[in-house]
């Protein structure tokens, strides 16, 4: 495959034409956020292949397709040039923000944990207290640092624009509340929905 630098804009002049889409993923819930993607999908047409789908690379395609000919009728096989778009607008974004608490607090850390993992914070990396959140508006990452005397703490919140603004809201509201009630919070303090 060849990457192309196409961007959204050569591939919306290109209405006729179609496109594979390979999408890996790490676990079930992956998979199925990826196909609830698809199936809600509105605009144009999506569909399955049927048979077998390989992407064939270092190869004689000619020799190839004809033993596949050869052992099935023509009709039943179809070889496409594929050439990478990849995805055309990859925009990461990053909004930290800063909580001041009005007096130190000794459990600053597992509070921080315990309100991350209430929005489905799965933690991915222990050394950076890094975190990787799920929720309906897309992916983000979230980090967070908290001062020497643990009366600050700053998160870090990197994906794409939209979930990375949508968790940014939730999380100002939830340390908020967390500084106003000294320190405390419990689930009944957090909405529920992502």
């Amino acid at each position: 495959m060849t990457p192309q630098s196409n961007r959204t804009e050569d591939i919306a002049e290109n209405d006729d034409e179609e496109y594979l889409f390979v999408v890996n993923y790490d676990d079930q819930a992956e998979r199925n956020r990826m196909a609830n993607v698809l199936e809600q999908w509105d605009d144009g047409e999506i569909s399955r292949p049927k048979g077998t789908v390989r992407i064939v690379d270092g190869t004689n395609q000619d020799q190839l397709l004809e033993q596949l000919i050869n052992r099935v009728p023509a009709d039943h096989v179809s070889c496409y040039l594929l050439n990478e778009v990849g995805p055309t607008n990859e925009t990461t974004t990053e909004q930290a923000f800063t909580v001041t608490f009005d007096e130190p607090l000794e459990n600053l850390d597992s509070m921080a944990n315990f309100i991350i993992t209430n929005r489905r914070g799965r933690l991915t990396d222990p050394m950076s207290a890094r975190y990787e959140i799920n929720s309906q508006k897309g992916r983000v990452e979230v980090e967070f640092e908290t001062s020497q005397d643990n009366d600050e703490i700053t998160l870090t919140i990197t994906g794409n624009e939209t979930p990375v603004e949508h968790m940014t809201k939730f999380f100002k509201r939830d340390f908020s509340v967390l500084n106003e009630n000294d320190g405390q919070i419990t689930t009944d303090d957090l909405p529920n929905r992502i």
